[in-house]
């Protein structure tokens, strides 16, 4: 896997999708030192839970960015997006996220 910060993200939310071999929607969070990657991932092929649960691995000389990652189904996510009927919330850090294009 790339050291390349953006690569290593890319090769990331690309390796956990063909885990999970299911469509895939992936966020990301961008931080501007570059020392974090910080994925949500949204995929019917993860089991729902009605909660957010970020998971979070630490550093090392193979993978040397921190990364946290919060797996949701489609019907969560729309659960933390929409203002109306939001019962669900994501992590402050999390609220500002973007789309990440994965190859096909």
């Amino acid at each position: 896997m790339s050291r390349d910060y953006e690569q290593s993200m890319q090769d990331l939310a690309e390796g956990h999708r063909d885990v999970v071999g299911e469509e895939m929607d992936v966020y990301f969070v961008p931080d501007p030192e570059r020392k974090v990657i910080r994925l949500l991932e949204v995929s019917d092929g993860f089991v729902q839970s009605g909660e957010v649960w970020p998971l979070t691995f630490r550093a090392d000389e193979d993978f040397p960015f921190l990364v946290t990652v919060i797996q949701l189904t489609k019907a969560e996510y729309e659960r933390t997006q929409d203002s109306y009927e939001r019962d669900m919330k994501l992590p402050d850090d999390f609220i500002q996220h973007e789309k990440l294009e994965l190859a096909r």
